[in-house]
């Protein structure tokens, strides 16, 4: 019979083989649902199959049936509504990449701080975030592009997709105002202001 400690390593050591498999197939998923991202994109792009399986290293036939996939062809769909020059699919890839990042970062215990600014805009503004904000932002990307295969335009009231309007879930409530400053908000509106 074995004593307790072994098996307790052994038990150990297979969870951390199994966590570590888990890590890779998450990898390798992501890793393929980027590949036909960039596949839809290449396509829409007016790119031939024949050129993208060979910049894919895949068969002509098999890009094809890629391309026939209703992933793909939400992809498409999304690429040829995304076509507006102030909101590229590359922005929004690059925030679902960041949002990953974030979980990340809050799942190993650190804090994380998030600029809802532009990164070309000079000034920032960084708030805290937890995991429920960044699932928030999820949900809204998600319903956005929900919205955009459906045929419905995101935002007509609006203009598109502004960083700080996509982190919209993330900005603080705003602080109760004090007497004084309730007194100066209700002259303003009533026009009496000195």
């Amino acid at each position: 019979m074995e004593s307790p400690e072994p098996a307790r390593e052994r038990g150990h050591r297979e969870q951390q083989v199994l966590l570590g498999l888990r890590v890779v197939a998450d990898r390798l998923d992501t890793a393929a649902a980027e590949r036909l991202a960039a596949i839809a994109a290449a396509h829409y792009a007016g790119v031939s199959v024949r050129t993208i399986a060979a910049a894919v290293r895949l068969s002509p036939a098999r890009v094809h049936q890629l391309l026939h996939t209703p992933e793909a062809q939400t992809l498409g769909a999304w690429a040829r509504s995304s076509a507006d020059p102030e909101r590229p699919l590359a922005a929004t890839a690059s925030l679902l990449r960041e949002c990953v990042d974030w979980l990340d970062r809050l799942e190993q215990g650190g804090l994380v701080a998030v600029n809802l600014r532009e990164g070309t805009d000079p000034e920032t503004e960084y708030v805290p975030v937890d995991r429920r904000q960044v699932r928030q932002v999820l949900h809204r990307i998600a319903r956005d592009l929900e919205d955009v295969v459906a045929g419905r335009t995101v935002g007509a009231d609006r203009p598109p997709g502004a960083r700080r309007e996509r982190l919209a879930d993330l900005q603080p409530p705003p602080s109760p105002l004090n007497s004084l400053e309730e007194r100066r908000q209700r002259r303003r509106r009533l026009g009496m202001d000195l």
